[in-house]
């Protein structure tokens, strides 16, 4: 049950239109090229395509690999991997609870005691604190992230303070306790003493390594 909001929950919301069609291009254009460099089974890549202050663009890496066959003819698989950055702004979020979702300002707004949003598959490996990008008019509340549910282990606390208006937005972080693997991430706001109403409205998280 709950309130989910009402726009629609496609397979990748996070990715915009500019962004999803420049995927689609790049894999059609894959078809074009009659040679391709190949890269080794193993060993690493230098991303470093992007520029020093961007925070919003995506790696995308497509692997394919074809088996030397035997008796049967040779098998060919195939993956996408999509890297988003460390800056994840909120209306990307893949589901939110007693929220509401404001795009014009792209800002999730109105959110109460116990309202989340949910970040799917984020690897914690080496992530050392969580920001947040918010603001509060009148009430000091804080931000509890849990792993895989809202219910889910804690990883991280954030507290933050009332910023003084509705549209002036401060950064607060929490340290992570150290989690391995990757996980659904859910930013539940908690504040147990009434009012615990209206507790402000965030436009992004940063995981920092």
């Amino acid at each position: 049950g709950g309130v989910w909001g009402d726009h629609a929950m496609n397979a990748h919301p996070q990715l915009t239109i500019d962004q999803t069609t420049e995927i689609v291009a790049y894999i059609l254009g894959l078809a074009h090229q009659t040679k391709r460099a190949s890269l080794p089974l193993a060993g690493t890549l230098n991303l470093k395509e992007h520029k020093p202050d961007d925070l919003t663009s995506r790696y995308v890496l497509s692997a394919t690999y074809t088996d030397g066959g035997g008796a049967l003819e040779p098998l060919t698989n195939s993956a996408v991997l999509i890297l988003r950055p460390a800056r994840v702004q909120v209306e990307e979020s893949e589901k939110f609870r007693n929220a509401s979702l404001n795009w014009d300002r792209n800002k999730l707004e109105t959110v109460h005691h116990k309202s989340f949003f949910m970040v799917k598959d984020i690897d914690l490996h080496n992530i050392k604190t969580i920001n947040a990008f918010l603001a509060a008019t009148d009430k000091d509340a804080r931000i509890e992230v849990h792993t895989d549910s809202p219910e889910g282990d804690i990883i991280c606390t954030i507290n933050y303070q009332a910023t003084g208006a509705w549209d002036e937005y401060k950064e607060f972080g929490g340290q992570v306790k150290p989690t391995a693997g990757k996980h659904d991430l859910y930013f539940v706001f908690r504040k147990e003493e009434k009012p615990n109403n209206n507790l402000g409205a965030i436009d992004w998280v940063e995981f920092v390594r």
